[in-house]
């Protein structure tokens, strides 16, 4: 692997990484169903351990209701939301793929996303 120094491209060796989350449930509620959009909390997904900078994030759907959205689906902090109602709640599970200026990519562990919609 090279990477630039300076100026000056240097043969090197970046440590691999992992991907930390903050959080493993995220949750957010609504309670008029006639206009809301539920949005939940925020997690973050952070690069531990090596990789070269920088690097660029990717919320990718894993299961549940896939009308649980991510905001900045390109984010390393992001919040999700789901427009319209869904009577009792739904929830989703998601994970952030990682890849740094090298090109590896990594997998956060699954994040759980909950959305209650009280009435």
């Amino acid at each position: 692997m090279y990477t630039k120094v300076g100026g000056a491209w240097k043969a090197g060796f970046a440590p691999d990484f992992t991907v930390s989350l903050d959080t493993t449930t995220v949750s957010g509620e609504c309670s008029d169903p006639s206009f809301c959009t539920a949005t939940t909390s925020v997690a973050e997904a952070t690069p531990v351990g090596g990789g070269v900078a920088p690097f660029s994030y990717l919320w990718e759907y894993v299961s549940g209701d896939p009308g649980v959205q991510p905001q900045d689906s390109t984010a390393a902090a992001v919040s999700f939301e789901l427009g319209g109602f869904t009577p009792g709640g739904t929830d989703a599970v998601y994970r952030c793929r990682v890849t740094d200026a090298a090109g590896t990519v990594r997998y956060s562990g699954d994040l759980s996303v909950v959305l209650a919609f009280n009435t």
